[in-house]
């Protein structure tokens, strides 16, 4: 029959599409931790205390060719603190994904917060304790004609007949190439600052973070994201992080900052490992970034490892406004053919030292 017939179609090109929607994978918007800490953890959140709004693009396997057949993000965040309330930030996030000449896209919109409690202070040393919460709701879309089934291949001239025509599939795409979920996220962080204020201060900062914490199997209430109807279960992903950050005072109150940061995700039990470093020169206008991302319990012994190298310059049009630009490089050194091209990156940021909400 029919049915039956579009059932073994689709078990033919299944595996593909669940490398294309991200079941049991990673989730498609690969965001690297130094310029995106809040999409991943929401409580760094307005943890620069100033209203910012901030911006990144990301595009990768640009071979040469038609456009469309590169994979490309985009993020937005805003972040507002309350200095009336002392305790709350609040931000919107944007978030837009499209994968290849498919055209699957992914767009979540998302409301975060966070509280900052302060258990212990003294003159030299600050303890707080941050929780975050992001509650987010995303689409996924695809266009099914752009792709190739089974029965279209001809053994000997491929998707074409003889005459250069395209050969016809029995699949019938669903009548909805749109779904919705909710992914809802939290987590916290603990900092300790030692010898705030002054220019030989230091910050540690760990914590852990969960997104998509909720049942998922044999539910349909915003809670999965499958394009096809069958509701695959969708992972959790869960994020631990470490950073430390340095400050030197050099000749002429020349300041400098060192920081190191580690990161760890594991979704649908695939592990992923983010280590880096960026030093600030120059009172820290101008930042040099570099990271290594791999997977190092991956079952397969050739697993991709790749470096990001990131640009950061900052400066103040005027007094009470701060400008951040950054340009990343990123490069695969193991794992996937180089033929896959680099991973290019333009973030932009524009903070205030004020609030809008609180004046």
């Amino acid at each position: 029959t029919s049915d039956s017939m579009n059932v073994k179609l689709l078990y033919y090109f299944l595996p593909a599409l669940m490398g294309c929607f991200g079941l049991g994978a990673q989730d498609p918007f690969a965001l690297s931790f130094q310029s995106n800490r809040a999409l991943i953890n929401p409580s760094f959140l307005g943890i620069h205390g100033v209203e910012s709004i901030q911006m990144n693009a990301k595009m990768q396997w640009n071979n040469p060719g038609d456009v469309s057949d590169r994979y490309q993000t985009l993020s937005v965040l805003i972040e507002e603190p309350l200095p009336c309330t002392r305790l709350l930030d609040i931000g919107l996030k944007f978030l837009h994904d499209q994968e290849g000449k498919t055209r699957y896209k992914t767009t979540e919109i998302g409301f975060l917060s966070s509280i900052t409690l302060t258990p212990s202070k003294n003159k030299f040393t600050k303890h707080n304790i941050r929780i975050g919460g992001d509650f987010s709701f995303g689409r996924n879309s695809l266009d099914f004609s752009n792709l190739i089934f089974s029965d279209q291949l001809d053994p000997k001239y491929g998707i074409y007949d003889k005459y250069g025509n395209l050969n016809p599939t029995a699949f019938v795409a669903p009548g909805n190439n749109q779904s919705w979920y909710f992914n809802p996220g939290f987590g916290f962080s603990y900092i300790r600052n030692a010898n705030a204020g002054t220019h030989r201060s230091s910050v540690i900062n760990v914590g852990a973070a969960a997104y998509r914490a909720y049942g998922t199997i044999n539910t349909r209430w915003l809670q999965y994201n499958s394009l096809t109807g069958i509701a695959t279960v969708d992972p959790w992903r869960l994020t631990a992080h470490f950073l430390y950050e340095k400050n030197y005072a050099h000749l002429n109150s020349n300041l400098s900052k060192i920081k190191f940061f580690a990161v760890y995700q594991n979704q649908g039990g695939i592990d992923y490992v983010e280590i880096g470093t960026r030093v600030g020169v120059i009172n820290n206008r101008l930042g040099l970034m570099s990271s290594l991302h791999f997977t190092p319990y991956s079952q397969f012994t050739n697993n991709t490892q790749w470096i990001d190298l990131m640009l950061e310059y900052r400066f103040k049009p005027k007094q009470g406004r701060l400008i951040e630009v950054n340009l990343s490089y990123g490069h695969n050194i193991g794992g996937l053919s180089n033929t896959i091209g680099p991973i290019l990156g333009l973030g932009f940021v524009y903070r205030l030292n004020r609030s809008t909400l609180c004046k």
